[in-house]
């Protein structure tokens, strides 16, 4: 496996959250909390996630933390709350 970009893994998570949640019968546009973990976190790194991750929501955009964090192996984690409909 490799490890690819910020983007690409940050993209690759996504994917899988959206793939989860569709399979679930919930909608990507009802997620209410999203935790990112980051790592590193600098303001390169945020901008390269974030450059991806505002393109699975609308205007409306759930509430959001993002963390830096020491994670072996990649640097992207996310999790999200997807309120039913």
């Amino acid at each position: 496996m490799e490890r690819g970009t910020i983007a690409e893994q940050t993209k690759l998570t996504l994917e899988n959250i959206a793939r989860v949640v569709a399979h679930a019968g919930g909608k990507m546009e009802n997620a209410v909390s999203v935790r990112v973990f980051l790592q590193p976190l600098t303001p390169e790194t945020f901008a390269e996630m974030n450059s991806v991750y505002v393109q699975y929501w609308g205007a409306d955009k759930p509430v959001r933390t993002t963390v830096g964090v020491q994670m072996p192996g990649i640097d992207v984690e996310i999790d999200c709350v997807v309120a039913a409909d």
